[in-house]
């Protein structure tokens, strides 16, 4: 069993991300620290609670939204690795929400109209000559087949309705319709333009 440092010279020495003292905060409480800011744990659970009775981060994320989803998307290009780890850790502590969340998912895809075959897939590829519609990577190995008008807002099973996208092109798009795909993916484009500068 591991001890938990009790300095936070000792916690930042040891890469801990809390340490406790076992001395009273300003406010009273004898709780873990965090490393990084030495706050009490219990003082940033009562701040946070405040804030989010009181609106701030909904009015926070409102106030500065596109600098947030830059932000965002940004982290998540450069750390896709850590992403898909954390999004599988989560299915993995959350197996019951994981299951209703791939349900859904069938249901939609068993009320949409219409049907797709193999051969309509093999159509597709060679319209697309075996390659993402997104960002033209070679399709030969492994593709996913993606509704251009999502299940989720309408979009149908019949063939027309069908686009082949590289793995990262499918999780980018999501559920995305055409144009607000198309406009991300255009900021994508300059923003991978600027980090190269």
């Amino acid at each position: 069993m591991t001890t938990i440092p009790t300095t936070r010279a000792e916690a930042k020495a040891v890469g801990a991300m809390r340490y406790f003292t076992g001395n009273a905060c300003s406010r009273g409480h004898v709780a873990d620290r965090y490393t990084t800011t030495g706050q009490c744990l219990e003082c940033v659970k009562a701040q946070t609670g405040a804030q989010v009775k009181s609106g701030y981060f909904k009015k926070h994320y409102q106030a500065n939204r596109s600098r947030l989803v830059v932000k965002q998307r940004k982290y998540r290009a450069g750390n896709s690795a850590a992403v898909m780890a954390a999004s599988k850790a989560w299915q993995a502590r959350n197996p019951e929400l994981t299951k209703q969340y791939k349900r859904k998912n069938k249901h939609m895809r068993r009320a949409a109209i219409g049907v797709f075959e193999q051969p309509d897939i093999d159509g597709l590829l060679r319209i697309q000559r075996s390659q993402c519609v997104g960002c033209d990577a070679s399709l030969a190995d492994e593709f996913h087949v993606d509704h251009i008008i999502p299940l989720a807002k309408g979009g149908s099973n019949w063939c027309g309705n069908l686009q082949l996208l590289c793995a990262g092109c499918n999780r980018k798009k999501s559920s995305l319709l055409p144009i607000e795909w198309r406009r991300r993916h255009a900021l994508s484009f300059s923003m991978l333009r600027e980090a190269t500068k």
